[in-house]
């Protein structure tokens, strides 16, 4: 066995190491996208964008995970077709993860949009009212969440479906989960505005947005170039165990 076939063995490994721990790294970061989104993807009508650049991140991180069991096993035994297969499983991943980089840079305002516009469009008509109680309980959550109230501002909550049917006393109601302090009732029959987030959730929410896309683009963009050089390493030690002369 050749030292340089011994490097390159010692290298893929060391990379598959690196590769099971960011496959892992690309679950937990989707994962991690999918429980602090679902209020927002609750009130998106075009949701399934956000969802879709996710779960395509989520896909690639499955899938190196398991390539990074095909390039050890590939690299300890010195096996070239385990290693092919490796190369095209990486291949794969390689060219997932650059889709969903270009889907989620393309369409990052486009997402943004619709969420913010939904948002706004909810508030008016469908919170609080009919058979809308998930998408009520997404908007208090996200409410209490990022201090804010209201898509614009809280008057919204003015001339809205819910805001006519609650009998308030006061020009300018808010529901409860507008109060800094929830009590029954706190944000219909207040004095003032000092216990309410007066805050527009919009620039709330756009933010939460723009920072899940960064952490998806950020986390693709490292492996992907960890990626680039096992697939080098790997297609090296394919042709130098073919020039050995080893039958696999």
């Amino acid at each position: 066995m050749g030292s340089c076939t011994n490097c390159l063995r010692i290298t893929l490994i060391a990379f598959n190491t690196i590769f099971l721990l960011s496959g892992i790294a690309l679950i937990g970061a989707s994962a991690y996208i999918f429980a602090t989104s679902a209020d927002i993807t609750t009130i998106a009508t075009d949701g399934g964008i956000y969802v879709t650049g996710t779960a395509l991140v989520m896909a690639a991180g499955i899938l190196t995970f398991i390539a990074s069991i095909f390039g050890c096993i590939g690299a300890m035994k010195r096996n070239s077709c385990m290693l092919i297969t490796y190369f095209i499983f990486l291949l794969i991943i390689f060219a997932m993860e650059l889709g969903g980089g270009i889907y989620a840079a393309t369409n990052s305002p486009a997402i943004i949009n619709a969420i913010t516009n939904s948002f706004r469009s909810d508030i008016s008509s469908k919170y609080g009212v009919g058979n809308n109680g998930p998408l009520t309980t997404a908007i208090n959550h996200i409410q209490q969440q990022f201090k804010c109230c209201g898509a614009q501002t809280y008057t919204d909550y003015t001339g809205s479906e819910w805001g006519k049917q609650s009998n308030a006393t006061i020009a300018n109601p808010v529901p409860d989960s507008c109060c800094r302090t929830v009590t029954l009732n706190c944000g219909l029959n207040r004095t003032d505005n000092t216990n309410i987030y007066t805050n527009s959730c919009r620039v709330q929410l756009t933010n939460a947005v723009a920072e899940n896309i960064r952490i998806v683009l950020g986390v693709g963009v490292t492996i992907g170039i960890i990626q680039v050089f096992g697939m080098i390493a790997a297609i090296m030690m394919v042709c130098d165990i073919k020039k050995e002369g080893e039958v696999v």
